[in-house]
């Protein structure tokens, strides 16, 4: 069964401006650490800039999504998935893997006591923070944005919590799938690269943005579209 993201009202305007693509995701019900869990990720990107970690940010709580089984608009570029929620999955420990030898290698440097400032109740139901929290004094998140102020080790104490969170998953859980479908998850790419997630929220995505800046390879696929609706 496929079904769609329904984007929210006004995202006309935002259409109008650039080109609708219907993102491929996975819905992925599971059960792990004792918990069900029932999440969205992008099943092509994650598979374009080969990075685990890609799969952990482009992930969203199925509750903050409306879903139907019918296309709401009649128009848009329609994408197909490039891996499965297996892999997706195994993805997400591996992000969690690296995020702990990142703390490993860091401990030793980590000179000042701090805490991990995570704003929970702000962005609970999704897997990253507002453009607030990047705002901050020292956000961590700006290590994401190719800015690094934040130190290593709070970074990787910054993706486990992310990973528990948001997954329960750790490095070694396992995985029960008990269903997966595809879902189809409107993006607006613009002439001048900007992505905006229309089925959540009316302003720029932060993490399409991280993954446009930091790699060519999901740069290229994106200009590539553009060109050929431009064609």
């Amino acid at each position: 069964m496929v079904l769609y993201a329904i984007p929210k009202k006004m995202s006309e305007i935002i259409i109008s401006k650039g080109v609708l693509i219907w993102q491929p995701f996975l819905r992925i019900i599971y059960n792990s650490n004792g918990k069900k869990n029932d999440v969205l990720i992008d099943s092509l990107i994650p598979s374009i800039c080969n990075e685990p970690l890609s799969a952990v940010l482009l992930a969203r709580k199925t509750n903050i999504i409306k879903l139907i089984d019918k296309k709401p608009v009649d128009m848009g570029i329609e994408l197909e998935p490039a891996t499965n929620a297996e892999n997706l999955l195994e993805l997400v420990k591996e992000a969690y893997r690296k995020a702990e030898m990142l703390e490993e290698e860091s401990r030793k440097a980590f000179r000042e006591k701090r805490e991990v400032e995570i704003d929970w109740q702000r962005y609970r139901a999704l897997f990253i923070p507002t453009r607030r929290l990047i705002g901050r004094k020292e956000p961590i998140f700006r290590y994401f944005m190719g800015k690094r102020e934040a130190h290593p080790y709070t970074v990787a104490l910054f993706i486990k919590g992310l990973i528990k969170e948001g997954f329960n998953m750790t490095s070694n859980s396992e995985a029960d799938i008990l269903e997966t479908k595809k879902i189809y998850y409107p993006l607006v790419i613009t002439p001048n690269s900007e992505i905006y997630e229309i089925a959540w929220k009316l302003s720029e995505s932060v993490t399409y943005k991280w993954a446009l800046e930091n790699f060519d390879s999901v740069k290229n696929f994106y200009n590539g579209l553009l060109l050929r609706e431009e064609a």
